[in-house]
């Protein structure tokens, strides 16, 4: 897996808004999940969580898991011109 975890969700146009007269695309933005021990920061995959322990410190998944989700906005559409600091 890499850094961030697996993907969950996927980006996605879900509909447009007008913005000061513009269409701008609404989106829907790329999620990213990562869980993992936080004793020893090994990856979890589902054959590990199914024992109930962390396979590399052998601490229960009930007192180490944890979760980190990264989400990112692929595409900024450009509602205020296309560039310049806001």
């Amino acid at each position: 897996m890499s850094e961030i975890g697996k993907k969950v969700q996927d980006a996605e146009v879900i509909g447009h808004e007008v913005v000061d007269g513009n269409k701008v695309p609404v989106l829907k933005p790329e999620v990213w999940e990562k869980v993992y021990c936080s004793n020893c920061s090994n990856e979890v995959d589902s054959e590990e969580l199914a024992t109930g322990d962390c396979s590399d410190c052998g601490n229960p998944w009930a007192s180490t898991k944890t979760k980190d989700v990264t989400i990112r906005v692929v595409k900024m559409p450009d509602v205020f011109g296309s560039g310049g600091e806001l």
